[in-house]
């Protein structure tokens, strides 16, 4: 290539990318004079915390999304899963503390990073939302992760919450990741591929021999088997990491913190894990829903997906039949995956929608 085609193609590319940038934040602008957009930090826990609140009209009931990782926010996705949904709520994304938009904002004035401040920040911004939108109570939705401080939310504090909605609960997140891989380690047998099968159960035997010391060690053998086991006949319905950049980069909403804090996690692993362990350490040591009492003062419902390898499907159905509630629904989207979220956005929305119905109405009293 010529140094002036060099040059139209190192023009072209940037040019390229804020028109589309610009289209989508055009396409997914929020235009009703009673709706919010917005991008801001609020003070909870003593430190500076990013939120993002979308909707057509801030009459709309709230729900507050609980982001999975330890650590892997989604703000700066959002306009591509919930843009259904704003229009019959109000839904607020929040960095949670030590990662993100927040970790840039308090970096060196957020230790420590532990499930009982994660708990005291959620209630400081419920605090803040129902009292500047005029709410007695809030929409509580959590993802995997998210759904370790959600359910302990839920059951804490059930008198400021309309419901409790899970995607992808974590029920035991070590049973599970052996529970999937055993599955899969099966199917590849059923399938003739010995190898994969053989592969499958060794790891099985390391994550099972360090999984009692859940350190680095540990928790790089639980990736290792989870990554091993997900990549195992993936679901179709999957999008690759390069998806997630790209949707985020494009996002109308994003800025390099964004992209500083994935790429963070994708090529400083051991920064990210030294920072995120104690909630890392607390999800794979402490947590486990089989010993919580399934007695819920709130509704409770649960959004599942047959092929989630990383928060099995089977053990959140099991749970949820011990569930004593106000009212209590299940789904299970077929076809779906752990980011099923992401991967099927218009099938997520209208799930969510099912699910919440006979709630919208008391919601927006």
């Amino acid at each position: 290539m010529s140094v002036l085609g060099v040059t139209a193609t190192a023009l072209a590319l940037p040019c390229a990318f804020a028109l589309t940038r610009a289209g989508q934040i055009w396409r997914h602008g929020i235009v009703s004079k009673h709706g919010i957009e917005e991008c801001r930090y609020v003070t909870l826990g003593g430190i500076r915390q990013y939120i993002q609140i979308r909707g057509q009209d801030t009459h709309n009931p709230l729900i507050l999304f609980l982001h999975g990782g330890p650590g892997n926010p989604t703000s700066c996705l959002s306009y591509h899963y919930q843009k259904q949904l704003e229009q019959e709520f109000t839904i607020v994304n929040w960095d949670q503390r030590g990662c993100g938009r927040t970790f840039y904002a308090s970096r060196g004035k957020d230790e420590p990073v532990s499930t009982e401040q994660i708990l005291c920040d959620l209630d400081e911004l419920i605090s803040y939302l129902c009292g500047r939108f005029g709410k007695q109570k809030i929409i509580l939705l959590g993802y995997s992760w998210g759904t370790v401080p959600g359910v302990l939310y839920a059951k804490s504090h059930p008198e400021r919450l309309h419901c409790y909605l899970s995607v992808c609960q974590c029920v035991h997140v070590l049973s599970g990741a052996v529970y999937a891989a055993a599955q899969a380690a099966g199917k590849a047998r059923l399938a003739g591929d010995v190898a994969r099968a053989e592969q499958l159960e060794e790891q099985i035997k390391d994550f099972c021999a360090r999984k009692e010391q859940f350190s680095k060690s540990g928790f790089l053998a639980y990736a290792r088997l989870r990554d091993a086991t997900c990549a195992y006949q993936r679901n179709a319905a999957c999008r690759p990491m390069a998806a997630y950049i790209g949707t985020g980069l494009l996002s109308p909403d994003s800025d390099l913190l964004d992209l500083r804090w994935k790429l963070r996690q994708m090529f400083l692993p051991h920064a990210y894990f030294a920072h995120e362990e104690p909630l890392i350490s607390y999800l794979g040591m402490d947590f486990d829903l089989r010993r919580l009492p399934p007695i819920f003062r709130t509704p409770v419902y649960f959004l599942t997906a047959d092929d989630d390898r990383v928060c099995p499907a089977d053990m959140i159905e099991e749970y949820y039949r011990k569930i004593s509630a106000p009212d209590k629904r299940m789904l299970r989207i077929p076809d779906g995956a752990h980011t099923v979220f992401f991967d099927r956005p218009e099938v997520f929305c209208n799930s969510v929608k099912t699910l919440l119905q006979s709630d919208i109405a008391t919601a927006s009293g």
